[in-house]
């Protein structure tokens, strides 16, 4: 019998949480097609991506105002809208829709007077925008009013996204270049290393032959050959990212990419007498 009680209990929550809302005990709507508000309605007839609205609440009437952009921004003609159990709140996009829930009730139910919403919203002819709402709610004696400005954010949105990912591609060719300058520094020192090695040997070892000099002479030619390439590619890279190189792919032999990366560090091993 437990939890049956605990499922009434939770069922008497809902319901007064469903009794708390600023729509509940509603059963007289009216729309009124008079300006509210001069100002207001001179304001939003000068741009056509945004109107406002006016709500009170008197006892269980309703009454409703919107200015002409309703229809433009939201599809819905103001006698559609109000037609709807939550105003027209019911075309927000099911994703935005619990936290859009969550923000009104704490507006509703007095834990804040004023709050902006941004959110999807489906048109009449079923085309999502973005929309950003600002409310300010107030209550004088009986009566509770709402006001709030609606403004149409889709191409901002867009903006905002299309910059995001702007970003992300730029960081991501930063990090490559980052990846790429490391290895580079790793494959320029090589040579180098190699140079020295069999330079310092030519140098400390007066017993070598005739023939192990030439041999040591032709890898230190190699492996400045092998540096001298380096930097030419180096060179072509930066040709690519200006774009002044177009890639031309050919085919190359192993062998040789394999023998040269051989013969750049055994003027190390020799150094340190490694085989």
């Amino acid at each position: 019998m437990m939890p049956r009680i605990k499922n009434n209990n939770i069922s008497k929550a809902n319901e007064k949480t469903q009794k708390d809302t600023f729509l509940s005990g509603v059963t007289e709507k009216k729309l009124l097609t008079e300006e509210q508000n001069n100002v207001l309605c001179e304001i939003a007839r000068e741009f056509d991506d945004q109107f406002h609205y006016l709500l009170t609440i008197k006892d269980d009437k309703l009454e409703m105002f919107y200015s002409p952009g309703v229809k433009k921004v939201t599809g819905f003609k103001p006698e559609e809208l109000i037609k709807f159990n939550s105003l027209g709140r019911e075309m927000v996009h099911e994703d935005d829709l619990p936290e859009i829930k969550k923000k009104l009730y704490k507006l509703e139910n007095g834990k804040t007077t004023s709050l902006e919403l941004i959110y999807r919203y489906r048109k009449k002819d079923g085309k999502i925008i973005w929309l950003k709402e600002q409310i300010k709610s107030e209550k004088k004696k009986k009566v509770k009013i709402q006001k709030g400005l609606v403004v149409e954010i889709t191409q901002f949105k867009k903006n905002e996204a299309d910059s995001a990912e702007i970003i992300n591609t730029l960081s991501a060719e930063i990090t490559a270049r980052d990846n790429f300058l490391s290895i580079l520094s790793h494959d320029l020192r090589a040579p180098f290393s190699s140079i020295l090695g069999f330079t310092e040997i030519l140098l400390s070892e007066a017993q070598l032959t005739d023939a192990e000099r030439i041999e040591y002479l032709n890898y230190i030619n190699d492996s400045s050959s092998n540096q001298l390439q380096l930097v030419n590619y180096l060179l072509d890279w930066s040709n690519l990212q200006t774009g002044r190189m177009n890639l031309v792919p050919q085919r190359v032999q192993a062998q040789g990419l394999v023998f040269n990366c051989i013969s750049a560090l055994t003027g190390i091993a020799m150094r340190k007498t490694l085989t």
